[in-house]
């Protein structure tokens, strides 16, 4: 192998080839296929979702315990989270804590497919997800345009 010149080594300096950046990725990886995600940008997307959540959260715990406005944002957040089937109660901010990207994609429509035993799979459920909305609207104006 030939010597490498100054800018090479330079270049070498700055880059790690034994850690990629794509290399710690079996966390998303896994939640991608157990929840039938349909790209790794969908997962970036939810944790992006739960990271704005906690620097949310964490500034409003910066706020004194009695500031009106800290209570008021605080229910609001707690009540659309729980509204979106996200957290399970509304009465404080510790369970936020605990958010995770796996808490919003059990929300999918899939997801609840399985669980309500409406699709015995998760990739049967993708599939039917669109059929059965179409199906659904056309139902609906059907019936409530006659």
């Amino acid at each position: 192998m030939r010597q490498l010149k100054h800018f090479e080594k330079k270049l070498i300096k700055k880059v790690d080839l034994f850690a990629w950046k794509s290399d710690n990725n079996l966390r998303e990886g896994a939640i991608v296929k157990r929840y039938y995600l349909k790209s790794i940008e969908e997962y970036k997307n939810y944790s992006k979702i739960v990271g704005n959540v906690t620097k949310f959260v964490a500034k409003l715990k910066e706020l004194n315990n009695t500031d009106e406005l800290r209570d008021e944002l605080s229910r609001l957040l707690l009540e659309k989270l729980y509204n979106m089937g996200v957290i399970n109660e509304t009465k404080s901010l510790l369970g936020l804590e605990t958010l995770s990207v796996t808490s919003f994609c059990k929300r999918r429509l899939p997801v609840v497919m399985v669980r309500l035993k409406m699709a015995e799979t998760m990739k049967e459920a993708g599939i039917e997800e669109y059929s059965l909305i179409h199906l659904l609207t056309v139902f609906h104006s059907h019936l409530f345009n006659s």
